[in-house]
């Protein structure tokens, strides 16, 4: 497994950790939405996750 691969796993693997933290906030959110706190964290994560996946795209077109 050369290094890129073995990077684009670990993305990946992130990527859906933060998908899975997300739909947690998502559903603490639909009982507490005014939850200040709770928003603010879904807010931080969901920009990590978009840097991410941005980040990926751009790594996976490096190699084309």
């Amino acid at each position: 497994m050369n290094n890129l691969q073995s990077e684009m796993e670990q993305l990946l693997k992130d990527i859906s950790i933060l998908d899975f933290t997300l739909v947690d906030f998502s559903e603490y959110l639909d009982t507490h939405p005014f939850d200040k706190q709770a928003i603010a964290y879904f807010n931080h994560y969901n920009k990590i996750r978009m840097d991410l996946i941005s980040y990926t795209h751009l790594r996976a077109h490096e190699t084309k």
